[in-house]
């Protein structure tokens, strides 16, 4: 989701002004109800790692299918060229029983697949290998992710990746106080066009106040 000056006239143009919140509910339809799972929006993106050194891990994952457990994991590529994602996985114990998996992730795109390794309390880790990071128009941010559901329960759960990297991988070296609108300022409005003007028109949504709240709407 993206806020444009040109689309807000009548708002200032500055980060505050033009921010808001959307949350949003992914479920499975089933004869017994629904379940699924409440994923927030933070940001863990992730630039290419040879030139970036960045990484993200997500701890506690569950993936034994004996015990009912299964986890997916996925990533989000805004970026106009395919890049790899690649998987490391780690038990308990720190050992490496995963890796760099490949996930091959399509231009605008997205992927999910199951977690390919059985694992108890492990940890995931994500690398980005970006073929366009040298160039301003197409470099990639991938937000990588993993869901766990218990199949007996239904009862889903959400591991929040961090960003693996030392401060100064993030933050400019030459500022002591970090403003934490500079993180992510790789997604700028510029970049934000340009990823709009190569999707797809499916026409215009409105807000609408209901007993839930605000609610968006075709």
């Amino acid at each position: 989701m993206a806020t444009l000056p040109e689309d807000n006239p009548t708002v200032p143009d500055d980060v505050i002004s033009r921010a808001f919140l959307v949350t949003t509910n992914t479920y499975n339809n089933s004869r017994s109800g629904t379940f699924g799972q409440t994923i927030p929006g933070v940001w863990t993106g992730l630039l290419d790692y040879d030139s970036d050194g960045i990484s993200a891990v997500a701890h506690g994952i569950r993936n034994i299918a004996s015990k009912g457990w299964r986890t997916n994991v996925g990533a989000v590529n805004l970026g106009r060229c395919s890049v790899t994602v690649r998987v490391n996985v780690y038990d308990a114990d720190g050992n490496t029983i995963l890796n760099q998996s490949p996930m091959l992730v399509p231009p605008l795109g997205h992927i999910q697949d199951g977690l390919p390794i059985q694992v108890e309390s492990g940890t995931v880790e994500f690398f980005v290998e970006d073929p366009c990071s040298n160039s301003d128009a197409n470099y990639a941010v991938v937000f990588p992710y993993t869901s766990t559901i218990d199949q007996l329960s239904g009862d889903p759960t959400y591991q929040s990746p961090a960003l693996l990297a030392s401060p100064g991988s993030i933050f400019a070296k030459s500022k002591i106080i970090v403003d934490p609108l500079n993180v992510g300022a790789k997604i700028s409005s510029s970049y934000a066009r340009g990823i709009r003007s190569l999707a797809e028109k499916h026409g215009k949504a409105k807000l609408v106040r209901t007993t839930k709240g605000w609610q968006i709407t075709r």
